[in-house]
This record gives structure tokens, C-alpha cells and sequence, in this order.
């Protein structure tokens, strides 16, 4: 009976003990989420430091990152004019205090094999998107002048699509921005040379006002010691005289001589003190009024340098203007066609169609994307090419808009099974290639290039967890052309996951849109690993 009543107190201790492991601490850097059976269906959150107890077998607890993340990036993109800038910037991104960004956050990111990299790759693929499309969208003479604006354009970008991920964007800085070619640099040398060369004029004018002031100084001084020289003979000559009479005289003469001496005394004495003041007035006053003009003279020779720099950029942005050509407005005109066949800009005013155009939603998307062929991968998303397509699948369709063959027709091999949804992804893709080509051919501009499905079985099986050197093994290509390719496949993929529906949009497009950019930031991270991430920039 006594060994029943102690097994019976060791269980009790073993069960409290056991409970007592189950309730959790959260660490103040993560954010815990508890899985399983709640009271209401969804992810219990449990704060950074909080605690609380998880029922043992039919709940689970899993920790997402709490801390801010610093992300470096750097874009080389085309300005509005054509010219290819380097900008480098940083941000700070993490995950939202909110409980539906906690969720939002806790759906697209746990279960990947490091959770702090997947948030930064998939927050740096938001941010290089956004920033290479507000570039597209400005100059380089406002990049360099109104870096706030580019900061605030790009940070108000961001945050919105960041928001569709769970991710908050706290701050975001530009530091470089450079250019291969030496435009930038280029753009101030007349002008600051112009400036220079008034500033020296200006500093010598000042300078010779200065030494003239100087040598009038000294001769008013050289003068009024002249001057007072002659004065002081002439009282002395006085004084001696009447000293004299005064000797001559009897006591009431001599008295009346004697106030006539210290008369002359005084107006000696008021002479020296006046000739004191000039003095003073000429060798310090006047040095000091001197100095004073030639600092108004550099003054004013800064203002000039303002004012002839902004002068010189109206100029260069009037040039600019009136050398636009002819040719360049046709182009424009028949690009213009093109887009209004295709849905992406609608005029104003039906009846007259020539006349002021609109961007339509599809137009807004074809904006945020920046590739060679943006107009193909527009219109694919636009046609819904890109449906029911898994993030491995999406991967290898994707590539057919990026991937340029050294030969009109090399076999990459892995071919992919033309009744696959891959297979009749890339049917569709050369399909709308085809349309693309022919509205290109009516409007008389050079057609663009077309959708290349060589490497998609390649990028599919690369996506899926395939090595390297089998790929290699089964293909043509090296090593550092597949690691090339893949990496600007990942760029148009990080556009992709970017993306947010358009105003217009109905709610089906825009769930549909929404579950593109989610499939779009898997395959970002499926792609980017290996080699292809340890060589990343």
C-alpha cells in the first residue's frame, strides 16, 4: 500500500513537471505563434517576452523574427532618357506590429529553411523593383538634385507592396549615385568653369578696390603730416614772438601776451587731436571698410556662381528640348498604336483617338515591370498565361521572356513535355509573341524579341532541387552562363512578386494578381541558392 501511494505522488510530480515544460517563454528578439487547437481557428501570437502554455501533442509552436533587418542594394537601371545609372541605397525592414501582419508574415515566410534570409531576399526583390521603376520614371538631373524626392517615391512604393507580405519599411536612404560613362560628372564642368572664371574676375576686382583704398589712405596721411608739420612751425614762430613782446612789456602786456600764448596752445593742441582722428580714420577705419567691400565682393561673387549654374541647366534642359527629332515623335506615335491596340492606353476622347491618351491599369503594371521584353511578360499576366502554374513552373515560363540563345537555334536541353502545364505556358507565350510581332510589323517599327523556351526545363528542374552539374550534364550551357541567366531571371521574378493589382482591377484579378506575386517570391527563393545566391551581388 505505501509504495502504490508513493508511485502515485511521483506521478502526480512527473505530470506537474511535464505541464510545467510546456509553458513557453518568447524571447524578446522572436514573435511566437502557436498552431493547433484555439478557440477560434487562428494562430495564437504570442508577443516578443510574453509566455503562455502550449497543450502538449495537438498544439505546436513555431518563432518568426522580431528584429529589424538592414538591407544594402543596388540597381543599375535606364533613366527616363535613356542613360544607365548605378544607385545604391539602404533600408531597414521588419516584420509588422500588427496581428494580421504577423499572420500575413507567418504564411508566406515559416517553414523556410532560414526565415531572416527568405524576409531580406524577398524585402531586397521589393525594393529593387521599386527603385529601378521610380528611376525609369525621372532623370538624371533630378536624381542628382531632388534625391528626397527619389527617396520618398521609392520608400512609399515599397511600403505598399511590403504590406502584402507582412514587412514594414522604417527607413530607407540613397547613398551613391553614379553613372559608367561619366554623365553625371559631366553635366556641371562649363558651368562650374564659368563660375570659376567670374569668381576670379570678382575676387581681382575686389582686390585692386582694396589696394586703391589702401595708397588713398596713405596719401591723405602723408598729407595731413605735411600739414601739421607747417601748422606747428607757423604756432612756434607765433609762440616765439609773442614770448618775446611779452618779455618787453610791462606786467599787464605781459599778462595779456601770456593769454594769448596758451590761446595758441590750444588751438594747437585741437589741431594735433584732429589730426589724431584722420589718422585713425585712415589707418583703421578705412583698412576695415575695405575688407568689408572686398567680403561683399566675394559675396557677391558666390551669388553669381548660383545664379550662373542655374542658368546654365535651363539652357542645357531647353537644348534638350529643341533637339527632340522629328523621327523620335513618330516612334513614340507608332509605340503609342501599339499599346492602344493592346489595352494599355485608351484616349481621352473615343471619337478622337489621336488626341489625348490615357494609362490603363494593365498600362499601370506594364510601368512596374522593367526587362527587355516587359511588354511580352505584361501581356502573358494580362492573358493570364501565368495561371494555375506552380512557383517551379512560373520560374521556367519566366525565363522564356528573359533568355537570349548565342545561336538562332541552340538545344539547351531538358526538354520540357509539350502537354505539361509548363509545356502549354510556353505554347501560349509564343503565341502571344506571334501577336506582339504582327501589331509591330502594321505600325512599321522594329519587332521585339520573342519568347525563347530553350532553358525553361533547365530553370524547372534547377527550381525543383536538381544539381548543378546534372544540369550541366543534360545541357549545353557552362556554369557561369547558367548562373548569368539565372540571375536575371531573378531579377524579372523579384518584379513579379512586386506587383499589386491595379485600381480597376475586379476582385477575382486581384486575388489573382495577389497569388501570382506570393508564387513569383517562392520561386525567388527556389531560384536563389547554391550557386546562383553564393555569387549574387
Amino acid at each position: 500500500m505505501l509504495y502504490a501511494i508513493i508511485a502515485a505522488v511521483v506521478l502526480v510530480v512527473l505530470i506537474f513537471l511535464y505541464m510545467l515544460s510546456r509553458v513557453v517563454v518568447v524571447p524578446s528578439n522572436l514573435t511566437g505563434l502557436v498552431a493547433g487547437s484555439t478557440r477560434n481557428g487562428e494562430i495564437k501570437i504570442i508577443r516578443p517576452g510574453g509566455r503562455d502554455f502550449v497543450l502538449p501533442i495537438i498544439q505546436s509552436i513555431q518563432y518568426l523574427p522580431f528584429t529589424q533587418n538592414t538591407i544594402g542594394f543596388q540597381v543599375t537601371a535606364e533613366d527616363e532618357n535613356k542613360i544607365n545609372v548605378n544607385v545604391s541605397a539602404v533600408a531597414a525592414v521588419k516584420v509588422g506590429d500588427s496581428d494580421e501582419q504577423v499572420r500575413a508574415a507567418a504564411k508566406r515566410f515559416l517553414g523556410k529553411p532560414n526565415t531572416d534570409q527568405a524576409i531580406a531576399d524577398s524585402a531586397r526583390n521589393a525594393l529593387i523593383g521599386s527603385l529601378r521603376s521610380i528611376i525609369g520614371h525621372m532623370t538624371v538631373t533630378d536624381l542628382i538634385s531632388d534625391r528626397d524626392a527619389l527617396q520618398r517615391n521609392v520608400f512609399d512604393d515599397a511600403k505598399s507592396i511590403m504590406a502584402n507580405m507582412g514587412l514594414e519599411i522604417d527607413m530607407l536612404q540613397v547613398s551613391e549615385i553614379t553613372d559608367a560613362g561619366g554623365y553625371i560628372e559631366s553635366l556641371g564642368v562649363p558651368e562650374q568653369q564659368r563660375v570659376e572664371k567670374d569668381a576670379r574676375i570678382a575676387r581681382a576686382n575686389a582686390e585692386r578696390e582694396a589696394k586703391d583704398a589702401e595708397v588713398t589712405s596713405r596719401q591723405q596721411i602723408a598729407e595731413r603730416e605735411r600739414d601739421l608739420s607747417l601748422r606747428q612751425a607757423q604756432l612756434k614762430a607765433e609762440t616765439d614772438k609773442a614770448q618775446a613782446d611779452a618779455d618787453s612789456a610791462g606786467p599787464i602786456a605781459r599778462a595779456a601776451k601770456e593769454r594769448e600764448i596758451a590761446i595758441i596752445g590750444q588751438e594747437a593742441a585741437e589741431a594735433k587731436a584732429a589730426l589724431t582722428e584722420r589718422e585713425l580714420d585712415s589707418t583703421v577705419r578705412k583698412p576695415a571698410d575695405a575688407a568689408r567691400y572686398q567680403r561683399e565682393q566675394e559675396a557677391q561673387a558666390s551669388k553669381t556662381e548660383a545664379l550662373l549654374r542655374a542658368q546654365a541647366e535651363a539652357e542645357r534642359l531647353q537644348r534638350r528640348i529643341e533637339t527632340r527629332t522629328g523621327t523620335i515623335a513618330r516612334l513614340f506615335d507608332a509605340v503609342c498604336e501599339v499599346l492602344l491596340e493592346l489595352g494599355y492606353l485608351r484616349p481621352v476622347d473615343r471619337g478622337h483617338p489621336e488626341r489625348e491618351l490615357r494609362v490603363t491599369g494593365a498600362g499601370k503594371v506594364l510601368a512596374r515591370i522593367y526587362a527587355e521584353r516587359d511588354l511580352l511578360i505584361a501581356e502573358c499576366l494580362r492573358t493570364g498565361v501565368f495561371e494555375d502554374l506552380s512557383a517551379a513552373e512560373l520560374a521556367g515560363a519566366l525565363s522564356a521572356c528573359v533568355y537570349e540563345p548565342r545561336l538562332s537555334a541552340q538545344s539547351i536541353g531538358l526538354p520540357v513535355a509539350p502537354g505539361s502545364r509548363l509545356g502549354q505556358c510556353l505554347r501560349a507565350q509564343l503565341g502571344v509573341s506571334h501577336r506582339i510581332h504582327d501589331l509591330e510589323s502594321l505600325a512599321r517599327i522594329e519587332a521585339s524579341s520573342g519568347a525563347e523556351p530553350a532553358l525553361a526545363g533547365a530553370v524547372q528542374a534547377w527550381c525543383d532541387g536538381a544539381q548543378l552539374a546534372d544540369i550541366l550534364d543534360a545541357t549545353e550551357l557552362t556554369a557561369g552562363d547558367f548562373v548569368r541567366w539565372c540571375k536575371q531571371l531573378l531579377d524579372v521574378v523579384g518584379q513579379i512578386a512586386s506587383l499589386s493589382p491595379p485600381p480597376d482591377a475586379t476582385p477575382e484579378q486581384a486575388r489573382a494578381v495577389t497569388d501570382l506575386s506570393m508564387r513569383a517570391a517562392e520561386a525567388s527563393l527556389d531560384l536563389n541558392r547554391g550557386v546562383v545566391s553564393w555569387s549574387a551581388v
